[in-house]
């Protein structure tokens, strides 16, 4: 009997072994599968995302440089445009600069021109008297056309400014005699006279006292004059009213 039962249990576990799995064996193993499954699945996902991180991170690199080099361009774009700016202001500034330069030269020219302005620098004083007591004649009296041919030939010497008894010569300076006096700017004047010019002492004093010039026309009529060169003269400004009723100003173009 033992042996029979040992026969009949050896045979039971074949037959078991041999018998299909129960319903819960194979939901268990399909879950298994399953399981399996998403753990190859997030495993992959996991590699994939390791390796696309640092490819989103240079991408991200790449675009802020390329950003940051815009800009670059951009603010050498508008450096250059502001030097540029800057360059045409220091060119109109320097133009502007050399215009009022010449302007201010060209008032400084009118303004001795016009005698606005009293004048200092070297030159020559010339003395024109009378003939001594005892000569007769009108010859000998210093006339308005004598003192005209002395200032003539001052400004053929180059002289730059003129007076007479500090009555500055202008444009419209008059030189003639009232009597015994000599008017000059409407001023009444009398002998000596003294005569200052500003230019070139040497080409100043040649030109009156050439061979046969204006002092020796004056000598020779017994009138009385000297030269002397002077290394600084003051002249005044033309003190006397000036009236233009007629001639105006021209613009340009016109």
């Amino acid at each position: 009997m033992n042996g029979e039962n040992k026969v009949h249990h050896i045979q039971e576990k074949v037959i078991h072994s041999i018998h299909p799995p129960k319903r819960w064996e194979l939901i268990l193993g399909i879950i298994a599968f399953i399981l399996g499954f998403f753990i190859v699945v997030q495993y992959r996902t996991q590699k994939d995302l390791f390796h696309l991180i640092p490819t989103r991170q240079a991408e991200e690199m790449a675009s802020l440089l390329k950003e940051a080099e815009n800009k670059r361009l951009d603010l050498e774009r508008e450096l250059f445009v502001s030097r540029q700016k800057i360059m045409d202001l220091q060119n109109k500034l320097e133009q502007e600069k050399n215009k009022n330069i010449s302007i201010g030269e060209e008032s400084k020219k009118v303004a001795l021109l016009a005698g606005s302005t009293p004048v200092k620098g070297p030159g020559v004083i010339v003395t024109v008297k009378d003939a001594k007591n005892g000569q007769e004649g009108n010859a000998s009296l210093v006339h308005d056309e004598d003192l005209l041919r002395v200032v003539n030939e001052l400004r053929a010497g180059g002289a730059e400014a003129i007076s007479v008894n500090d009555q500055r010569l202008v444009a419209i300076s008059e030189i003639r005699c009232a009597g015994p006096v000599i008017l000059v700017n409407g001023v009444r004047l009398a002998p000596p006279f003294i005569i200052k010019a500003i230019g070139s002492p040497e080409m100043l004093y040649n030109s009156l006292t050439m061979s046969g010039g204006i002092i020796d026309y004056l000598k020779l009529l017994g009138i009385r004059v000297s030269v002397e060169k002077s290394d600084s003269l003051y002249i005044p400004a033309f003190s006397a009213n000036i009236q233009i009723n007629y001639a105006t100003l021209i613009n340009k173009g016109e």
